[in-house]
């Protein structure tokens, strides 16, 4: 089942198998239950039972941290146990409105994509210290499916990511947060 979309197929071979809990479907969900719990707020009517859900999406989220990066897995849950590939798909767990982490986890992030998949074309879809990583999009279709999610400057070609990391990296509050990164 394609989930994201990070999930690709090329004929009948998974490119992304990505089975598990995905980091992007984890934060749209936080950002959906905290988003109800203001609309129920605003309406003059009971947030508790959003509340306690956002609350406890929250501490679920904790569980995508990487305790050896500091930054998010991209899926856990997985039959391999959680996929540590670096992928700009931690930038929705801090660029929606809503963000289940905080300042500390949300400048690691950006450290983390910044300094592994930020191009001046856009976002990296993987790290280039992965094995998996593409360092060319050619070939035929299937090479070229193949490698669309394991290439240099895929996510430029997704405005929504792009969008994200801009953002993202003006959405802290202090200025100070965020001094170590120079976006122009």
């Amino acid at each position: 089942m394609q989930l994201t979309w990070m999930d690709a197929r090329v004929d009948d071979r998974v490119v992304t198998p990505r089975i598990g809990n995905p980091i992007g479907v984890n934060a749209l969900w936080f950002n959906a239950l905290a988003s109800l719990s203001g609309f129920a707020r605003a309406l003059r009517s009971d947030e508790t039972r959003f509340q306690l859900r956002t609350t406890r999406a929250r501490q679920g989220s904790r569980r995508f941290t990487n305790p050896r990066t500091g930054s998010l897995y991209d899926v856990i849950d997985g039959p391999g146990g959680p996929d540590d590939s670096i992928r700009p798909n931690q930038i929705l767990a801090i660029g929606l409105h809503h963000s289940p982490l905080d300042r500390l986890a949300m400048t690691r992030v950006i450290r983390q994509c910044h300094d592994l998949l930020l191009t001046s074309y856009g976002l990296r879809s993987l790290s280039p210290a992965d094995p998996r990583y593409c360092r060319a999009y050619t070939g035929g279709i299937a090479s070229r499916d193949g490698c669309y999610h394991h290439c240099v400057g895929v996510a430029a070609g997704v405005p929504t990511l792009s969008r994200r990391i801009k953002h993202t990296v003006m959405r802290p509050a202090r200025a100070d947060d965020l001094r170590w990164l120079q976006i122009t």
